[in-house]
């Protein structure tokens, strides 16, 4: 095509959108335009597929409602142009300055190829979006890694499997938005807008999320492991079976959402708002929640720090509920595979007054301050456990084997300890060969008021403090 022949097409095409008389839809497909200067030309509803418009000045260009699937956009200067309802599947705009472009209702989902079968995504890879409006667009798959994207409206977009992997979409706004198992990854979205975003099964890690406003957003099977959270609002969201290991979430507001087995360990939480969460088998080893508000949250079967677990039940008067068979398996499985799997049973001020530990596998268990009085704890293996400071009173050990355990401050008056082992444990090193040294078990400080000891030798264990019932 001629210059002069373009600039005609260009003239009819201009009186066919008119409704003028001799007007003539513009036909440009597959045509190279590329380097072009054609700022606010009028192609609406233009005839556009696979045409090229690399590094053309397109500025104010009214595309709206034009067929350009598989047009190539690539270092174009396209600020303020007009796409609308524009069919774009496949489209690429690498590299691109779209500032205030508008994509409202837009089709970018993927182009697949006739004969071939292959599927091109839409890509505005390293594009300038700042400002631009997506709202509605039809996204599924789009590739925008490394865009910039900030205050760019995405209100109701559809973009599931799209990928943002590392953009800059700060004062964003994706409410309403569907992002299910979108890519995130290190997206840097500082107060951004996520209000009952769909991010279910998306990948957000080591993303910047402080300051957004996340309220009611889908997050369930998310992963946002590292991500930054802090000042967020996530009020009444929904984060089942998250992924949120190690995430830096100081003064987050987490009131009323739905944590249910979320993975929370070694996450920095503090001074969280949790009022009203639900975080029933959640995760919590090694966080940090100094300062968290937990007023009305569910914490059944929740792992906390021994630390907050204590202060919830005795300060807080929180109880948390514990899924005690579960924890029993793990720390099977800990003890068996020499702590190379499972988890260690972290019971530190835990009420478990009245439960039937009959025959428990608790060796090397963490049970300071425990709660323990009426528990029936027969035969229950013991050996190595931690249960200084715990309150045993009344409940029943015979049998049980306390072998090398602590029991230092422990309360075990009118408890039964008939025929209870309280041998030394031979200390063995990392390759398991034994040392030669003895560890005993330890009552030092142990209060024994009305205790039935029959067949119980102490001759072995520590007992500095301890007043032992006299024997006939």
């Amino acid at each position: 095509m001629t210059p002069a022949e373009f600039v005609e097409t260009i003239k009819l095409h201009s009186r066919f959108v008119r409704g003028l008389l001799g007007g003539k839809r513009a036909d440009l497909r597959g045509c190279d335009l590329s380097g072009l200067k054609l700022r606010n030309v009028n192609l609406e509803d233009a005839l556009l597929d696979g045409a090229n418009f690399t590094r053309c000045d397109l500025s104010g260009v009214n595309f709206r409602t034009a067929r350009l699937s598989g047009a190539r956009f690539d270092h174009s200067q396209s600020a303020g142009a007009d796409f609308r309802a524009a069919d774009l599947r496949g489209a690429r705009f690498r590299s691109g300055k779209l500032e205030r472009a508008k994509f409202g209702g837009a089709d970018l989902r993927p182009l697949r190829h006739d004969g071939s079968g292959e599927v091109q995504s839409s890509e505005f890879v390293s594009a300038i979006l700042d400002g631009a409006d997506l709202q509605k667009a039809k996204a599924a798959l789009a590739d925008f890694r490394s865009a910039s994207m900030i205050g760019t409206d995405l209100r109701k977009a559809s973009a599931p499997g799209a990928r943002f992997y590392g953009v800059e979409a700060s004062r964003a706004d994706f409410s309403g938005c569907q992002l299910e198992k979108g890519d995130l990854t290190a997206a840097v979205l500082r107060q951004a807008t996520l209000k009952r975003t769909n991010l279910r099964s998306a990948n957000l890690s080591r993303s910047s999320l402080a300051g957004v406003d996340a309220a009611e957003a889908n997050l369930d099977d998310a992963n946002l492991e590292e991500a930054d959270l802090s000042q967020g609002s996530f009020r009444n969201a929904s984060l089942v079976s998250a992924n949120l290991r190690e995430v830096k979430a100081e003064e987050a507001d987490l009131s009323g959402s739905n944590l249910s087995a979320a993975q929370c360990q070694g996450a920095n939480l503090e001074r969280v708002d949790l009022a009203g969460a639900n975080m029933a088998g959640a995760d919590f080893t090694a966080a940090r929640l100094a300062g968290a508000n937990f007023l009305g949250a569910s914490l059944a079967g929740a792992i906390l720090p021994p630390a907050v677990r204590y202060l919830l039940e005795k300060e807080g008067g929180i109880e948390v509920a514990l899924d005690l068979e579960k924890i029993l398996a793990e720390h099977a499985q800990w003890i068996e595979s020499n702590g190379s799997a499972g988890r260690r049973a972290m019971l530190t001020a835990a009420n478990l007054g009245g439960r039937d530990l009959s025959g428990a596998y608790l060796s090397g268990a963490d049970l300071r301050q425990a709660k323990l009085e009426g528990a029936d704890l027969s035969h229950a293996l013991l050996s190595l456990a931690d249960l200084s400071q715990a309150d045993l009173s009344q409940a029943n050990l015979n049998h049980a084997d306390l072998s090398g355990a602590n029991l230092e401050g422990a309360n075990l008056d009118r408890a039964l300890l008939a025929a209870a082992r309280l041998d030394p444990v031979q200390i063995v090193d990392a390759a398991g060969r034994r040392s030669g040294r003895l560890w005993p078990t330890n009552l030092s400080g142990v209060s024994l008021k009305g205790t039935n000891l029959s067949q119980t030798d102490f001759s072995a264990a520590l007992v500095s403090n301890t007043s032992l019932p006299q024997t006939a």
